[in-house]
């Protein structure tokens, strides 16, 4: 194809410096033909378009091929053949071209296929509650100074939505059915009234995506990542973004809950799930990035402090947060601060003050079998002793 700058360079050569169409294709390295298409015609671009592909290898095979991705196409995804596949398949039945023939052939079969189906649709006809819909609108919106585009389900704003139901309702009182044109919109809106789907609460507007976590406790979504607890590592979960925070669940448990990041390539980290997986390795409790300018509860951070100076301090500090995930952040934070008071902040005075202020357990109430009950009750006589004492 030529450019237009060559096109503009061969008519200056020729029709201003006077040169001949010899000289024009030695100098450009065009053929002599088409420099005299150029100067005898006012076009500004020519383009070659081969009118019928030749395939020396592959002609007598098109249809066989068709076939094969026809039958591909009509799969489910997950079954599927690859073109290296159908290749080989091809290949199995005797053709010996090359692999790059087929993938031409198959990328304008691919085309053509998808030009003949995208511009078509099916009508839809529902009943009477059969179906409902729900819209989305995308609003540019400016979050922490950086614009961004976020998807909104649904807006508060009473008095606009009490001024639009009553221009609904009027416009479908005056205006007759689409379909059911012996009816007002309302009228048909009144017979369908009775199979709606009642209202349950407001909608919970989230948008859900399948995740896997990795080995550091995180998801990505977003373009940014969350963490999760230690023990959703190594099975899928499901995010539900929402417009303000992201809900990460697990076999239809919470796993992890953060507010929502609109940036890029950000990183939100809860300390907390991390704390199992630093009874492996304590020494993460220093250097590792979730604990990074972790607030603790004062008295929790004190005996932080005062761990550490001492050579095992990262273990008992890790053994004390662990105890938050049984006996829950108040009750560990009340023993730090008794243990403070008195003078000592070691992991095993804090954990012993925790057992103490557990609630014992009542004792089990243990059924006597009826081949031990005893026939006789034991009287107590202790004349019996005297005369064991005289025999002896």
């Amino acid at each position: 194809m030529l450019i237009v700058e060559t096109i503009a360079r061969i008519r200056r050569e020729h029709f201003i410096k006077g040169k001949t169409i010899k000289e024009i294709a030695r100098d450009l390295k065009v053929s002599r033909n088409t420099v005299r298409k150029v100067l005898r015609s006012g076009e500004t671009s020519f383009e070659y378009e081969r009118v019928v592909q030749p395939r020396p290898k592959l002609g007598r095979w098109a249809a066989e091929l068709d076939g094969l991705l026809a039958g591909n196409a009509a799969k489910a995804a997950r079954e599927q053949l690859t073109l290296i596949r159908i290749f080989e398949e091809l290949r199995g039945r005797g053709y010996d071209g090359g692999y790059d023939a087929v993938r031409r052939y198959a990328r304008r079969w691919s085309k053509e296929r998808g030009q003949s189906t995208a511009a078509a649709y099916v009508p839809l006809s529902f009943a009477p509650g059969e179906a409902y819909q729900f819209d989305w609108s995308h609003e540019v919106v400016l979050l922490n100074g950086v614009t961004v585009m976020v998807k909104a389900a649904h807006v508060r704003l009473d008095e606009l939505n009490a001024w639009l139901l009553d221009k609904c309702i009027a416009y479908a009182k005056a205006h007759r059915h689409p379909e059911l044109t012996e009816q007002t919109v309302w009228e048909v809106f009144e017979a369908e009234r009775p199979t709606l789907v009642p209202y349950a609460g407001r909608f919970d507007g989230f948008h859900a995506v399948p995740a896997s976590v990795s080995k550091t406790c995180l998801v990505r979504f977003d373009n940014n990542k969350y963490s999760v607890t230690a023990s959703a590592v190594g099975r899928p979960v499901e995010v539900h973004a929402y417009v303000d925070r992201i809900v990460i669940r697990q076999d239809g448990r919470i796993v992890a809950e953060h507010p929502r990041s609109f940036g890029r390539g950000e990183t939100t980290y809860d300390p907390w799930h991390y704390v199992p997986v630093l009874a492996r390795k304590p020494g993460a409790l220093r250097n590792g990035a979730p604990f990074k300018d972790w607030v603790l509860p004062a008295a929790i951070e004190r005996v932080r402090r005062k761990l550490a100076g001492a050579d095992d301090g990262n273990r008992q500090m890790v053994d004390i947060l662990n105890a938050v995930l049984t006996d829950g952040l108040p009750a560990v934070e009340a023993a730090c601060a008794e243990a403070i008071a008195h003078g000592v902040h070691s992991a095993d005075v804090v954990l012993n003050i925790l057992a103490r202020q557990r609630d014992p357990a009542p004792p089990a109430n243990i059924l006597t079998p009826a081949a031990l009950t005893l026939r006789h009750a034991p009287i107590a006589d202790c004349a019996r002793y005297d005369n064991l004492r005289r025999t002896i």
